[in-house]
């Protein structure tokens, strides 16, 4: 007769979570078998109440291909959404237990190491900078939001109405927090831009709009004459251009 020596797995060592762009990354190692085969392993995910649960729809421990690497993947919105709701700085903690024909090992030790980031909060403060505006060109500034989401913002997005109330992307990879067109705007038309902020995460929500007219400054009036007539001064000038946009006062100097 023989008789295999064998029992429940040991203990596995505390596992570690790593954050790599909007991804956690669970990682722990194989602990000792005790005779029979390890074929999965049950991996426990603490939620911002300080409870544990085992949710294999984003971690299943007992997948041939997870038990091999002894890894999982989750994707960092997942976690920042019910039922584990991690708020930015919070940790990530995670226990395993490895399984065999004889049963569960003991839980490990909670183990740790990703901290929640998420994306920047939306750019604010949109506004034309009518030294660059014009005609055909709209040149605009806007400000980052409150939080970067504790990951540098890495660039912008513009996305712009065409005038017409259809957005699509203007561009993208912009370092700065300022923009100028360089697309064809038609003189005299009012177009509507947005923002985005993005970081290792991912984008901001959208910014508030700004709407912008593809106008400048009216044109240099002509030299003004005077003449006398009875008691009165009569003084006129010609009309500059508008820069396309209605001319609705002059400014008057008298020496």
């Amino acid at each position: 007769m023989q008789i295999l020596c064998a029992a429940v797995p040991l203990k596995p060592l505390a596992p570690t979570t790593t954050l790599t762009a909007n991804q956690v990354i669970f990682d722990w190692s194989e602990p000792v078998a005790n005779g029979k085969p390890i074929t999965g392993y049950k991996v426990y995910i603490r939620r911002a109440d300080l409870t544990y649960v085992i949710d294999t729809s984003l971690c299943n421990g007992l997948d041939a291909t997870v038990t091999a690497n002894t890894q999982c993947t989750v994707p960092l919105s997942k976690l920042t959404a019910a039922p584990f709701s991690l708020f930015k700085g919070y940790g990530v903690f995670i226990k395993v237990a490895a399984v065999n024909s004889y049963g569960d090992s003991e839980i490990s030790d909670a183990g740790s190491g990703a901290f929640i980031v998420l994306v920047p909060d939306a750019p604010v403060n949109l506004a034309n900078n009518p030294s660059k505006t014009s005609k055909t060109v709209i040149s605009f500034t806007w400000e980052d939001g409150e939080s970067d989401g504790d990951r540098p913002i890495i660039d912008y997005r513009i996305t712009y109405d065409k005038a017409t109330s259809n957005f699509v992307v203007l561009d993208t990879g912009i370092v700065s927090r300022s923009y100028t067109t360089s697309v064809a705007l038609i003189a005299g038309r009012t177009y509507v831009f947005k923002v985005e902020a993005r970081n290792s995460v991912g984008y901001s929500a959208i910014s508030a709009e700004v709407s912008i007219l593809a106008a400048t400054i009216p044109g240099k009036p002509s030299t003004p004459t005077t003449s006398i007539s009875d008691n009165n001064v009569a003084i006129t000038w010609s009309v500059p251009d508008d820069g396309n946009a209605p001319i609705n006062g002059f400014i008057i100097l008298i020496r």
